[in-house]
C-alpha cells in the first residue's frame, strides 16, 4: 500500500493514503497519551516508534511558523475576519493545505487560528 506503487497513484488515491496515514499516527499519539497516564512507558515507547515508521511515508509536516504565515494570509484575504468566522477561516486554510498536498494537523491549525483571530481584537 505504501510502497513503490504510492508514486504512480492518482492524486486521489494518494490523498487516501495520506489520511489513511494520518489516522494511524493520530490514533497511535492518542495511545501514547493513555499509556503515558496509566503508568504504561513500554507501551507509549512502542506506539512512538511506529508513529517514527508512518511518517517516514508520509510528506514532511508543515512547520508551526509555515501554518501561521498561512493562517495570517488567510485571514487578510477575508478582510479581517472575527472569532465568530473561526469555521470558514479553519476550513480556507485546510483548503489550501490540501490543495498543496502539505501535511498538517487540525488540532495546530486550529489554535493557531484561535491565537491569530483573538489577538486582532
Amino acid at each position: 500500500m505504501w510502497g513503490e506503487e504510492s508514486n504512480e497513484a492518482t492524486g486521489d488515491e494518494r490523498y487516501k493514503r495520506i489520511e489513511i496515514g494520518r489516522s494511524l499516527v493520530l490514533e497511535r499519539r492518542d495511545s501514547i497519551e493513555h499509556f503515558t497516564q496509566g503508568a504504561r512507558p513500554e507501551l507509549a515507547r512502542k506506539e512512538a516508534a511506529e508513529i517514527e515508521i508512518i511518517e517516514r511515508y508520509l510528506p514532511k509536516a508543515v512547520s508551526e511558523a509555515e501554518i501561521a504565515g498561512t493562517v495570517r494570509a488567510t485571514i487578510a484575504e477575508m478582510a479581517s475576519p472575527g472569532i465568530r468566522e473561526m469555521g470558514t477561516v479553519m476550513k480556507n486554510v485546510m483548503a489550501k493545505f490540501q490543495q498543496s498536498g502539505a501535511r498538517v494537523e487540525g488540532k495546530m491549525v486550529s489554535e493557531i487560528v484561535k491565537r491569530e483571530l483573538t489577538s486582532k481584537t
